[in-house]
């Protein structure tokens, strides 16, 4: 832990440089909805005249102190699943968890499950057996070999940490449809701290934790690809949304450039509205539209 907090320092510079590209997808793409293509203007424009609009995404966490007014309580309903788009053309449930499959990526567009402490109790074995996706037509069914030397891991969108209260899940959470290229020290580091930082939440709040995950693209951007048999590109980045209820519900958005980054949780962390707004999913929509728009809004990380 002290070795990689040491090059925290030289990699900050970097990972603020990325963090603000990202930001910039942001602003661009809520101003492409609010006025339309023809009046769109260019990215240098957009981020010289929404510095306030920046600061405010990044740094929600200053102006929110107080907890939002509200009961939310647990829900048999499916809360971590998003609003359907006309992309999620092939949406799969798995024993764990829900899964919207990209035809052209090969990686997910999202992933969804519900952790709760009575999930964590389990003690199936991690497999580490990772499989092609039988579910899928051959044509888009990944190799493990496809990520053999391409430099980059394979990393999990559900964790197989998270799905140890069931063999088949345990199973499933190693298919290859459920995985993505990451950077190795992102795969090895601030991601895995965050999926244990959701346990965490779980267990200490004792509460079901609602999450969606998934890979970033930058619209309009040729991305690298890897694979022998199969061609499945790179993303820019991730995204994960983790939302608990009870008497004091948060909600909170991260996103993380795909780069050997090393950074506090606390600095990827983003409203859950911001998250939306860059990828384009409707997250949570299941609650009714003040509490969803309430915990939305909010940075709660501090809650958690």
């Amino acid at each position: 832990m002290a070795k990689r907090k040491r090059k925290q320092k030289k990699r900050q510079g970097r990972f603020s440089s990325i963090l603000i590209v990202v930001m910039a997808l942001v602003v661009s793409f809520y101003l492409h909805q609010a006025i339309g293509k023809e009046g769109l203007p260019t990215m240098e424009h957009s981020v010289q005249q929404s510095n306030e609009t920046l600061s405010q995404i990044t740094t929600p966490v200053k102006k929110v102190t107080t907890s939002p007014k509200i009961d939310i309580q647990q829900s048999e309903e499916p809360l971590e699943i998003p609003r359907s788009r006309e992309m999620d053309t092939r949406v799969m449930s798995r024993t764990g968890y829900a899964i919207s499959f990209n035809d052209e990526w090969l990686i997910p567009n999202w992933v969804a499950w519900r952790l709760t402490p009575e999930r964590l109790m389990g003690k199936v074995k991690r497999t580490d057996e990772f499989t092609e996706d039988m579910n899928l037509p051959e044509r888009l069914r990944v190799q493990h070999r496809d990520y053999s030397r391409s430099g980059y891991d394979r990393g999990h969108m559900v964790p197989a940490a998270d799905m140890k209260w069931d063999e088949m899940a345990m199973r499933e959470s190693f298919y290859m449809s459920n995985i993505c290229p990451q950077a190795p020290n992102l795969n090895k580091g601030d991601w895995k701290e965050l999926e244990e930082e959701c346990r965490n939440w779980a267990q200490q709040h004792n509460t079901a934790v609602y999450i969606a995950c998934g890979p970033i693209l930058q619209a309009g951007k040729k991305n690298k690809r890897i694979g022998k048999s199969n061609k499945i590109t790179v993303p820019d980045g991730f995204f994960k949304v983790v939302m608990k209820l009870g008497k004091q519900p948060s909600a909170v958005g991260f996103l993380f450039p795909n780069d050997d980054c090393n950074a506090p949780l606390e600095s990827y962390a983003v409203t859950v509205d911001s998250v939306e707004v860059l990828t384009g999913i409707d997250f949570f929509h299941l609650l009714p539209d003040e509490q969803e728009n309430l915990l939305e809004a909010t940075n709660g990380i501090k809650r958690f």
